[in-house]
């Protein structure tokens, strides 16, 4: 009860303290945001081959997740600025099938791995005076998967 109660009080801390903070962004501002994502991979994979046989029915199964993030832009103008966006989340990777298969059933834990998708978005603010201050963003984005534990696994192998 004490933890929730001091989670709750930082919580109402930090929503004071973002509507006490200034609407508006002007060249060279920094703008630091945490929020929520949620990390949605396309998991729609071919068959799973056994001794390069394609095995109907089969796919492999990655979940989805949400996560904190911190994102930082820097406004380079009024109108224009680029945000650099950064979160972290584990996914488990299953191997799916229709029918048993030499005894496995569809959600068998194939591994799981943590996933880095840092992004980096250039923003056009169209209105940057208002109170809600709507943009269009374009960016780039590279995943990286690390800490995977499939060197302890032996699905590999059968």
């Amino acid at each position: 009860m004490k933890s929730t109660k001091i989670i709750f009080n930082r919580l109402l801390f930090l929503i004071i303290l973002s509507s006490s903070l200034p609407l508006q962004a002007e060249q060279g501002d920094w703008l630091v945001r945490v929020r929520g994502i949620v990390v949605h991979p396309d998991d729609s994979s071919g068959l799973v081959s056994a001794g390069g046989v394609p095995l109907a029915g089969t796919g492999v199964e990655v979940n989805t997740q949400a996560v904190p993030e911190i994102d930082v832009t820097y406004m380079l103008h009024k109108h224009w600025g680029v945000e650099v966006i950064a979160g972290i989340a584990k996914h488990n990777v299953s191997f799916e099938t229709a029918a048993p298969i030499a005894g496995l059933t569809g959600g068998f834990d194939l591994f799981d791995t943590w996933v880095l998708p840092p992004t980096v978005t250039l923003q056009y603010h169209f209105l940057p005076d208002n109170k809600i201050r709507p943009y269009l963003g374009f960016g780039v984005n590279y995943t990286a998967f690390l800490g995977d534990d499939t060197q302890r696994q032996n699905w590999r192998h059968w």
